[in-house]
């Protein structure tokens, strides 16, 4: 049976950031209204939009041994223990983690000959 993690209370990116994880199954999400986040005016004009806060069942996909590690590891520092006594969110080593994983955002090109590269790359060589 595949390894499963109950993680409560999380925010739109750090559900994005494990919809981007290879080797993680959603097994159930819950979306939860958060209180006071879609706030209108008087003429009916939205003031603050709404969010959501999860609650998420995820499985981890069988792998390999490291992976599966490392995957254990990021799923970890999402839980509320893991957010005080884990890998520091802010630091080079969850960082790195993440580009493991396949994670971290992707580069934005800087310049158009960084994204005519890119598009070569991509389109061309196939």
């Amino acid at each position: 049976m595949n390894k499963q993690y109950k993680l409560s209370d999380l925010t739109d990116i750090e559900v994005g950031e494990l919809q981007r994880c290879e080797g993680v199954k959603f097994v159930s999400t819950t979306p939860m209204l958060l209180h006071n986040s879609q706030v209108t005016d008087d003429y009916g004009n939205e003031v603050k939009p709404q969010r959501y806060k999860y609650n998420v069942v995820v499985e981890i996909i069988p792998s390999t041994e490291e992976r599966e590690s490392k995957i254990e590891t990021f799923i970890s520092s999402l839980t509320y223990a893991g957010k005080d006594h884990r890998i520091d969110k802010f630091s080079r080593e969850f960082r790195v983690l993440k580009e493991e994983l396949g994670i971290s955002k992707r580069k934005i090109p800087t310049t158009l000959g960084e994204s005519l590269n890119e598009f070569k790359e991509k389109y061309i060589n196939e």
